[in-house]
């Protein structure tokens, strides 16, 4: 995920507080890992 204004900050934000678990499931596809996280949160 890339933000490039304050508009999608606010947006991102926003749907990590409403929706933790996925927002930060779907950050966390954005790294490489040797193994994947079972749980997100």
């Amino acid at each position: 995920m890339e933000i490039r204004s304050f508009e999608q900050y606010h947006q991102a934000y926003h749907k990590s507080v409403q929706d933790p678990e996925n927002f930060w499931g779907a950050v966390a596809k954005d790294f490489l890992w040797h193994k994947e996280p079972e749980s997100i949160l």
